[in-house]
């Protein structure tokens, strides 16, 4: 009896080395949680893997607070060799978050159950950076891409008379600049700011959009090798000067604040995600969003198709005759 015990004894030992070989250096606390005893708990930067079940598990270790997001991309099965090809993200500078620590990490099926001698682990960030690949998803930002909008406009002039223009504007993306961690593109035709003959800029940061006026892009394009990251731009420009527009996904009832140093409990100086009637462009039906920013001078609105872009701006002040409007009514994405 006692021999058949030791017998037992190995035979475990034996499974649980095996087991043991086939992970990575787990050091997250996730890991620990999900999967037993003897795992060191430590902040960590490297992105380490477990296989389990039928599953890759991978980590990014410790971090300090929310906004961190590990996620795989692709799979692939070659000669007993896995390949993993993940992404990262980290909040931006202006992003608000929640101030615990977090353990990122994500999980996909295997595409084989042929054995697995080893394990690959490959980093495509920049390439997803250089791509948009995530922005992209939603908002179909590509050099060559369009939208035409009938804009209206009801305004004082010169003499105090309340007078009302409409005209087409096409605001098209005229070049795409590509740094470290964002993608600066250059814009014609601001129905945002209601100046339509204006230039601008969009700069996307993993899945959020912002906007700078004609004055900056130009300071930003002249120098655009000296700002190498997206850290550097909140440095060199004051937030006021890089607003946040879109904080992708949209989902109804969302909230975030235009600028981060503001805090308030109501909506004001803060976007509010609702979910509008659906849209017919060309044919087709799409679900709607609208994204609206109030202050206690002004209101704006706007309207956002997946896959398309902006379906249209209005604008209100409130403290003199200033109402615009422009709605979408052709486009061309990329």
């Amino acid at each position: 009896m006692k021999k058949l015990r030791l017998i037992v004894f190995f035979m475990i030992l034996s499974i649980l080395i095996m087991s043991v070989s086939f992970a990575g250096d787990i050091k997250s606390s996730i890991a620990g949680k999900d999967y037993g005893n003897g795992v060191v708990d430590k902040p960590n930067s490297e992105v380490t893997y477990q296989i389990k079940d039928g599953y890759i598990y991978i980590y990014w270790g410790q971090k300090p607070t929310g906004g961190y997001l590990i996620k795989i991309n692709e799979v692939k099965y070659t000669n007993g060799t896995l390949y993993v090809y993940f992404y990262t993200k980290s909040p931006a500078p202006t992003d608000i978050v929640t101030q615990v620590i977090t353990y990122p990490s994500d999980k996909v099926k295997l595409p084989t159950t042929e054995e697995i001698k080893e394990v690959k682990l490959i980093n495509i960030t920049n390439d997803m950076v250089a791509e948009n690949g995530l922005a992209k998803r939603y908002f179909p930002l590509t050099k060559g891409s369009y939208w035409i909008y009938n804009f209206k406009i009801k305004e004082k002039d010169s003499k105090g008379n309340i007078v009302e223009k409409s005209k087409k504007v096409k605001m098209q993306i005229l070049n795409e600049y590509k740094s470290k961690d964002y993608v600066l593109y250059e814009l014609k035709g601001d129905i945002i700011n209601v100046a339509p003959e204006k230039r601008f800029g969009f700069i996307s940061v993993s899945d959020n959009i912002y906007m700078v006026d004609e004055n900056v892009l130009n300071d930003i394009i002249k120098n655009i090798k000296s700002f190498d990251s997206f850290e550097k731009l909140i440095k060199k420009f004051e937030e006021d000067s890089i607003r946040i527009i879109f904080k992708f996904p949209l989902l109804s009832g969302k909230k975030y604040p235009a600028y981060s140093y503001i805090k308030r409990e109501d909506v004001l100086y803060s976007w509010v995600v609702a979910k509008e009637k659906d849209i017919i462009l060309k044919g087709k039906k799409y679900n709607q969003f609208k994204i609206e920013y109030k202050s206690l001078p002004e209101r704006i609105s706007i309207g956002f198709v997946y896959g398309i872009g902006i379906t249209y701006v209005e604008y209100h002040h409130n403290g003199s005759t200033c109402d615009a409007y422009a709605s979408l009514v052709d486009f061309k994405v990329k």
